[in-house]
């Protein structure tokens, strides 16, 4: 994961789930939509403008309502309620350790959050109580070679 920070910061447009996803992915963000922009979107639900352009990849995302997320993927991204707009919600990037147990988060652990008032004190309460979790999905097994690069990059191989 390399943190990528959100191009544009606005209540209406804001690009905080493309600087997430291209966080994980260790991409260019320009080369995913802005799905906060209708002007992108479109009719189109963001998740659907998203999943086409992570298609290529052989990955696509799911969200769930409550916070909750367990893949193979080491990193997710939550929906927050924003601690700078109101009634907007804001992704920030998290993992999950079993193994760690401290702090108001249990296992949760925020590894970044893409805002330019990432550092502004009491941003934690607000990570404290995610509304929803999107992670990403394998679409063809099979196919695991095209979502993240080649084998050397993700540091493994595959069969």
């Amino acid at each position: 994961m390399i943190p990528v920070p959100q191009l544009v910061d606005s209540p209406v447009n804001g690009d905080c789930l493309r600087a997430c996803v291209a966080s994980i992915l260790e991409v260019d963000p320009l080369t995913l939509p802005n799905v906060g922009d209708k002007a992108v979107t479109g009719d189109r639900h963001w998740l659907n403008a998203m999943n086409d352009a992570l298609a290529p990849r052989n990955l696509a995302l799911f969200q769930t309502s409550n916070g909750q997320a367990f893949w193979e993927f080491p990193y997710f991204v939550w929906s927050i309620v924003s601690p700078k707009y109101e009634g907007v919600t804001h992704s920030v990037v998290v993992s999950y350790d079993t193994n760690r147990r401290d702090g108001i988060l249990g296992g949760w652990k925020v590894e970044w959050d893409p805002s330019p008032y990432r550092d502004e004190p009491g941003r934690d309460v607000f990570y404290a109580k995610p509304i929803g979790a999107i992670f990403f999905v394998v679409v063809d097994p099979r196919r695991t070679d095209k979502f993240l690069g080649s084998p050397a990059k993700r540091g493994r191989s595959h069969d």
